[in-house]
């Protein structure tokens, strides 16, 4: 983008007028989205895994159902965030279950448990370690039946 070319009030509403345009384009189709689908996915496995798994350290845990969690669980948090004492609440309630969940998912890659420690030193590490924790946790599971359980679906 050429930014002497915003100088020219026409072309800078015409570039307004586009993002305008593209903005309210995103905003339509988010109104398309199938909110029973979304319910019904909330349903299925968070909610599931805490009636179910909520402090379950054997078997193994899908890599679906696992980010699905994880991305249910961080926009309870971040919306918890707002009153702080709420969020702190939420997090610590969520320590314990956290922990089972990481190991489940360990268990589906056919590693110990107990590595779950080392990937809490290497999370540890400012940014690099995150990242190798989800690249990790990422890995798609044993396609078949594993030291620690039948395939998680």
């Amino acid at each position: 983008m050429d930014f002497k070319s915003l100088k020219d009030v026409n072309t800078s509403k015409a570039l307004l007028k586009e993002i305008y345009d593209s903005f309210l384009a995103e905003i339509k189709k988010a109104k398309d989205i199938d909110v029973n689908a979304v319910k019904s996915g909330f349903d299925k496995y968070f909610v599931t895994f805490f009636k179910e798994n909520y402090i379950n350290f054997s078997g193994r845990i899908s890599r679906h159902q696992f980010w699905l969690v994880v991305l249910f669980s961080v926009l309870i948090g971040s919306i918890l965030d707002i009153i702080p004492i709420l969020g702190c609440a939420y997090a610590i309630a969520l320590l314990v279950p956290a922990v089972c969940m990481f190991i489940r998912r360990l268990h589906d890659l056919d590693v110990s448990g107990w590595w779950v420690i080392a990937l809490a030193i290497i999370a540890m590490i400012p940014i690099l370690g995150i990242i190798f924790i989800c690249l990790v946790f990422a890995l798609p599971g044993d396609a078949k039946e594993n030291t620690y359980g039948t395939i998680s679906k």
